[in-house]
């Protein structure tokens, strides 16, 4: 039946499912039970970037688990380090929030020049069947932006604070039947960059050594502040798309996985 076959396509769409598999067994009284079989697999991930720039250095340093607690949730904690960016912080994605088909995200964490938020709540699309689908997502970072100082032989860089925000709502549906669906959905984004640091964090580097800063002078805060006028877009999006697909069913197509549903 095609519901409980995707039913087995989103199963397997889930990373942290090693094997999954969906059978019936008769009952005496003519009815079947339908048995779900699954394993997961290893899902602790540690994840440790060097680079050659000026020096050995540490880039970037993950720790992830994609099933926490066996119940699906990903959770992340890592450090970045590149150049001026740094970044600290943790994630969390749940991908039935309350039991329910929303999958909800959250991360938050420290910047060079400040934090970032991250927030997301998500209806998707239920295989081919689902009809309605729905997003909201909250962005918030803040940043440095960095000017190249040419020949001055004071210092090399200046480091410009800055706040990015970026927000959307969209809301979309299908028509049709599986294997032949027409999709129309309508969105709103909002975005935002506003310089609430400058000029008071504003910040210069020497010889290129971006941990090695100190407050920029007047004359330099005279120079940059042109470039620090707050600006906000809106859009409104519409989307129209078609979607032909179908799936079939082959054997032996890698050494790891016996029978595997294509897209085609």
């Amino acid at each position: 039946p095609l519901l409980l076959e995707e039913s087995y396509r989103i199963l397997q769409s889930y990373g942290f499912i090693g094997r999954a598999d969906i059978y019936p067994v008769a009952q005496p009284d003519g009815t079947y039970h339908v048995v779900v079989d699954t394993q997961d697999r290893w899902t602790t991930q540690f994840d440790l970037g060097v680079s050659f720039d000026q020096g050995l250095q540490l880039d970037r340093l993950n720790l992830t688990e994609a099933n926490l607690l066996g119940r699906g949730v990903r959770a992340e904690v890592f450090t970045r380090r590149r150049r001026e960016q740094r970044t600290q912080g943790f994630r969390l994605q749940e991908p039935r929030l309350l039991g329910t088909r929303t999958d909800a995200n959250l991360g938050w964490g420290r910047t060079r020049s400040g934090n970032f938020v991250e927030l997301g709540l998500n209806y998707p699309f239920v295989g081919e069947v689902g009809r309605v689908a729905m997003r909201q997502i909250y962005d918030r970072r803040d940043r440095v932006f960095t000017y190249s100082a040419g020949d001055d032989p004071d210092f090399t860089n200046v480091l410009l604070p800055y706040r990015d925000e970026w927000a959307e709502v969209s809301m979309a549906g299908r028509l049709g039947r599986p294997g032949n669906l027409t999709l129309l959905g309508l969105g709103l984004t909002r975005e935002r960059i506003v310089f609430r640091r400058f000029p008071n964090e504003l910040e210069v580097a020497i010889d290129n050594d971006f941990g090695n800063t100190m407050a920029a002078t007047s004359q330099v805060q005279d120079l940059i502040s042109g470039q620090t006028r707050a600006r906000s877009t809106t859009r409104v999006n519409l989307m129209i798309g078609q979607r032909n697909l179908r799936f079939e069913r082959v054997l032996g197509l890698d050494a790891l996985d016996g029978a595997q549903d294509l897209w085609l």
